[in-house]
């Protein structure tokens, strides 16, 4: 099962990646962009953001809290966060 972790999604720079914004366990925010392959929505987002996932890679669990791996650097966030087990979504390959 892949780990996907809730965000919003915005446009990107290029047309092969989105934008992405998400939150920390502390409800700190971080951004990023990833190529659209590691990232699921329901629609396409045009001018505004739309709810979306982002495959993330869980190395740890700690109660409610797990520390995830992000596809792509955060500048706020660098390569690793800590979020909620209740943000991320198991999702077949």
């Amino acid at each position: 099962m892949d780990n996907w972790l809730e965000c919003e999604v915005s446009v990107g720079m290029f047309s092969t990646e989105f934008a992405i914004t998400a939150q920390q366990f502390d409800g700190k925010t971080f951004s990023l962009f990833a190529l659209q392959d590691d990232v699921r929505t329901k629609s396409a987002p045009n001018g505004s953001p739309v709810s979306g996932l982002l495959h993330v890679n869980r190395i740890k669990t700690s109660n409610d809290l797990a520390m995830v791996v992000l596809p792509q650097l955060s500048p706020e966030a660098g390569t690793t966060v800590t979020v909620k087990v209740s943000q991320l979504h198991q999702v077949s390959a």
